[in-house]
């Protein structure tokens, strides 16, 4: 969630929902990425915490599997790595045959 990304859904009037994985996700981040990320939220049309509880690594596919389950169309940023949470959860839009738009090549 990027904060180029929520301007232009507020200016497209694109409802915006930020989906996080659980309440104070970003506590351990340095101290600007915190307000970064709590201004992205403040502009988010809703938050919804996917997972109640602190950090588990767990949650983050979690989240990403609420992200695919309640979308239509996933617009991805993904650069080709056979690991990690956007590689799962690529996997998981395929399995579920959501259509995925991979704007890596574009950005």
């Amino acid at each position: 969630m990027g904060h180029g990304s929520c301007q232009r859904c507020h200016k497209q009037q694109i409802p915006l929902v930020a989906a996080v994985p659980f309440k104070g996700q970003e506590g351990k981040w340095p101290q600007e990425s915190q307000k970064e990320f709590n201004r992205l939220l403040e502009k988010a049309t809703s938050v919804v915490f996917v997972s109640d509880g602190g950090y588990a690594a767990w949650k983050m596919q979690v989240r990403n599997e609420w992200m695919v389950d309640n979308a239509d169309v996933i617009l991805a940023l993904y650069n080709g790595d056979t690991s990690g949470g956007t590689y799962n959860c690529i996997r998981y839009a395929e399995k579920k045959e959501k259509q995925v738009v991979n704007l890596w090549e574009k950005m």
